[in-house]
């Protein structure tokens, strides 16, 4: 695939998991990777002030979109694996002149940062992902201050694939082998502390690119919750 169609078939992504024209064009089309299931940051009432915590940042889309509902007066800390995109990130954030946003290495079962620093968590398909959700659970409210809230999108799997060959490609049989389903996900939230645990938003994932082995068979949920 050229560059160009990798472009367009990220912001075709972008597009169909909720974020608007206006989100795309006001970012670095480089941060937009195509990888979330949902626009967390477009519902997460983010006001002027607020220190927010991206669990799972990528490219920095969701927290340069943060950034600018914050204002100069918050702060936007994105956390990944990868040291990769973070690069991206850290870029990315200094060709808008983006003072308020910071980004660091670290996983989400043992994040870099002090107890209650944040206002608010966001997270974008990341969390179904981590095999010790439990933990990253934990760590999230560890961080969270009291009052504080998160806002979650992720997949979890609604339907098993049948028995037999299957299409799916190896990174989401990966995905699919400790995927979780709504209930668990769910569950597993309320037993790290947080409360008011409820959906926000749910519908089938059937993404531009997903295999077609997976439509109707995983689900993409926003989730919200509150210390």
């Amino acid at each position: 695939m050229s560059t160009q169609a990798g472009k367009e078939s990220a912001v075709a992504r972008a597009r169909a998991v909720g974020y608007s024209d206006a989100d795309i064009a006001s970012v670095p089309p480089e941060v937009v990777m195509g990888m979330g299931c949902g626009n967390p940051v477009g519902v997460a009432g983010l006001r002027p002030g607020q220190t927010v915590l991206d669990l799972g940042c990528g490219g920095g889309f969701d927290c340069l979109l943060a950034a600018e509902r914050v204002g100069p007066s918050g702060r936007v800390i994105g956390v990944d694996v990868f040291e990769e995109v973070l690069e991206v990130a850290r870029a990315a954030a200094a060709k808008q002149g983006r003072t308020n946003v910071e980004f660091h290495l670290g996983t989400l079962e043992a994040l870099p940062l002090p107890d209650v620093s944040v206002d608010v968590i966001i997270s974008n398909c990341v969390i179904s992902d981590v095999r010790d959700r439990a933990r990253a659970f934990r760590e999230a409210v560890r961080v969270l201050r009291t009052g504080g809230w998160v806002m979650i999108s992720d997949l979890v799997v609604t339907a098993l694939l049948p028995e037999g060959p299957s299409d799916v490609p190896a990174i989401w049989a990966d995905w699919l082998a400790h995927a979780p389903g709504l209930d668990g996900y769910l569950s597993v939230m309320r037993q790290s502390g947080l409360r008011d645990v409820s959906i926000v938003e749910e519908r089938p994932y059937a993404s531009p690119g997903t295999p077609p082995d997976l439509v109707g068979r995983i689900t993409s949920i926003l989730v919200s919750a509150s210390k």
